[in-house]
């Protein structure tokens, strides 16, 4: 009777795909835009790329029939203590925050208490903003899709004024100071601060157990991933005593992922917020394989056959990136702790969801990182003759020569040398780089002491507007050096 019982049960296993090939076996593969993914060939190639770029660790959650159908977690939380990192560790979620406040604001839509058009200063006045009176056009929407004008934090242009830089409804400008303002405006009007409503509207009906929403001092024991930078250099763990909207929470992918799977499974939401939600506000780029927009919260990737929401993230030593189709209900979200992080996006996307992104894979923002990637891990590799041969061989590009010039301050920090080295060459093939002027400058001092030389190279520096160090600073160092030379 016992073996009867125990076969019709374990068919009925097989028959509803809840086991695994043979009992006690990991799954060999999951299944994604109809197709097998093999789960080692995806384990090796994220290794391979891990290993070639520098990055300490990925972690990933591909989503297939709004389910989440593999994650997984490569390497190391913190690199110069080798501590692997696991499918619960927590990533820097950077930008990707912002969406637990976009889940909110469409809750409140849909009840009715948050109107979308109106003029946040008629529910909380914004008293950085009173000095300017644009401030007072600012609505939910245009901070959802980024078009309030408002500068993406304070101290960009001036260190004293939060400023509106482009008339509100306008442009697209980022801005993650009008996610702190709506924060604030939504705590006004529930009568309660962003970390409680958030916990209520968001983390508490998910149960997500490997989510906090900022990292504090005391979670220093806690699964958390280091940050790094693009040499693989560990950063200070960022802490806060309060939760930024914009971009402190800590998550794992898996979590993130069942985030993204409930804020699109038509049931949380209403069908006419969903709709705002992806209707398109700004066009930021338009090839023959689609166009790129700012969308209500979400950028937006539209072909013929699909919509694609995406947002990515950047904090200091992490990114972050997702990729999800409402229309097919699969996407993928990724979490990297390296500045270099997103290099393995296009890479994942092929081997896993092929959702049709050409278009926002072909943008600056991966070329130069691309670019960065080989750069730099030449240069700790194969050392600066090998690194320069490499620069040499990217000059034919103005595009690739433009990338090594706002590269030069990281690699001066990293290699004085090979930074003054990398300067020369650029110099001799464009001498109106302003970064190149800097970097020469800074070398001169700090590598030769010929201030004469030094203060030549950093005054056109300063005419021509660089931004890799702070001439004032040199200059200054020049004439000390100068004034104690003659005593």
């Amino acid at each position: 009777m016992n073996s009867v019982y125990l076969r019709l049960l374990l068919a009925c296993l097989l028959l509803f795909g809840n086991i695994p090939e043979s009992a006690g076996q990991s799954p060999q593969y999951f299944l994604s835009d109809n197709r097998k993914v093999d789960i080692k060939d995806l384990d090796l190639q994220m290794k391979r790329i891990l290993d070639n770029s520098g990055i300490p660790a990925l972690s990933l959650a591909v989503i297939e029939n709004n389910r989440v159908v593999y994650t997984n977690t490569w390497g190391y939380k913190d690199a110069a203590h080798q501590h692997a990192a696991g499918k619960n560790t927590m990533f820097e979620a950077c930008s990707l925050s912002k969406m637990f406040l976009l889940d909110v604001v469409y809750q409140l839509a849909d009840e009715g208490v948050l109107d979308l058009d109106k003029p946040l200063y008629q529910y909380q006045p914004e008293p950085r903003l009173e000095h300017d009176p644009r401030y007072k056009k600012i609505t939910a929407r245009m901070i959802l899709s980024h078009t309030s004008g408002m500068e993406n934090w304070q101290g960009m242009n001036d260190e004293y004024v939060l400023e509106i830089v482009k008339d509100p409804g306008a442009a697209f400008t980022y801005s993650g100071e009008g996610y702190h303002y709506l924060a604030r405006v939504i705590a006004s009007i529930l009568k309660m601060p962003y970390k409680e409503y958030v916990q209520l509207r968001v983390l508490h009906p998910l149960q997500l157990q490997h989510t906090k929403l900022y990292y504090t001092p005391a979670d220093s024991t806690g699964d958390f991933a280091l940050g790094h930078n693009e040499f693989a250099a560990t950063l200070d763990k960022w802490a806060t005593s309060e939760p930024w909207p914009a971009s402190s929470v800590n998550i794992s992918a898996g979590d993130y992922a069942a985030f993204i799977i409930r804020l699109f499974d038509g049931k949380h939401l209403s069908a006419n917020s969903l709709h705002q939600m992806l209707d398109t506000a700004i066009l930021l780029n338009q090839q023959a394989s689609g166009r790129y927009y700012i969308g209500n919260g979400f950028f937006e990737i539209i072909t013929a056959q699909d919509t694609i929401v995406n947002f990515s993230g950047n904090n200091t030593g992490f990114k972050a990136d997702m990729l999800y189709s409402p229309r097919q209900k699969r996407g993928y979200v990724f979490f990297a702790n390296n500045d270099l992080g997103i290099l393995p996006d296009e890479t994942i996307n092929k081997l896993t969801t092929r959702l049709d992104a050409a278009v926002y894979f072909s943008g600056s923002y991966f070329a130069r990182t691309a670019c960065m990637s080989e750069i730099v891990n030449t240069l700790r590799k194969n050392g600066r003759q090998t690194m320069l041969q490499t620069a040499q061989s990217m000059l034919a590009s103005k595009e690739k020569a433009q990338f090594l010039e706002s590269m030069l301050p990281d690699i001066y920090h990293y290699d004085p040398r090979a930074g003054e080295a990398l300067a020369d060459l650029l110099f001799k093939n464009n001498p109106a780089y302003a970064n190149g002027y800097a970097i020469l400058g800074a070398a001169c001092i700090d590598l030769h002491q010929d201030c004469a030389k030094a203060g030549a190279y950093l005054s056109k520096a300063k005419a021509l507007n660089q931004t890799a160090i702070n001439v004032d600073d040199y200059l200054k160092k020049c004439k000390e050096y100068l004034l104690n030379k003659n005593l």
